[in-house]
């Protein structure tokens, strides 16, 4: 069953997708509503105690940018994500980011709030835990480690201004972080 949906939806994932390369941005200003799908996938053989184990992921994240006008914007976006570390996997939705951007004084300043939906799994079993972990070495360049990471409220802005030939630009931004349960029977809250 799970070979199938792999099948499945790496092929719709396809169908759908207009450029297929790893890092891929939404346009930060959009006059026309649109639609973003992409498909990768990564692998990689470690030794681990004198054996080899595969590591690899599938995601086809997907975004969409809604212009609500000249100056505003709302993107959203989410991922299916496979992922296998052996016999192990970890299988299911990321998270949905949502965010309003809003672009003032010919583009100078910049606003941005956004909301992470908590729909991702994160109350994970012993074997999803350990795939987890694995996916989590930033030398492997994986995506995703974890899919769901509880409600999240984030606020920020930025400023920039070119001044001749260069450019003067400062920022910030502020994280109101959700609790959530990152494995099954554990009474640790993140």
């Amino acid at each position: 069953m799970k070979i199938k949906l792999f099948v499945i939806f790496g092929f719709i994932s396809l169908l759908m997708t207009g450029t297929l390369f790893a890092q891929t941005d939404i346009p930060r200003k959009a006059f026309t509503p649109s639609f973003l799908t992409i498909a990768e996938y990564r692998s990689y053989e470690r030794n681990i105690n004198d054996s080899k184990l595969t590591i690899s992921q599938f995601s086809s994240p997907t975004a969409i940018k809604l212009p609500l006008g000249q100056n505003l914007a709302i993107d959203i976006a989410s991922s299916f994500v496979m992922s296998s570390a052996g016999n192990s996997q970890l299988i299911g939705i990321t998270d949905v980011k949502a965010r309003a951007v809003t672009m003032l004084f010919k583009d100078t300043i910049m606003l941005n709030a956004g909301i992470n939906v908590p729909n991702g799994k994160s109350d994970l079993d012993i074997e999803e835990t350990a795939v987890s972990m694995l996916l989590s070495d930033k030398a492997l360049g994986f995506k995703y480690n974890r899919l769901g990471e509880g409600l999240d409220i984030n606020f920020g802005g930025g400023f920039a201004q070119a001044f001749g030939g260069f450019t003067f630009g400062a920022g910030a931004g502020y994280i109101i972080k959700g609790e959530y349960i990152y494995a099954k029977d554990s009474e640790i809250k993140y």
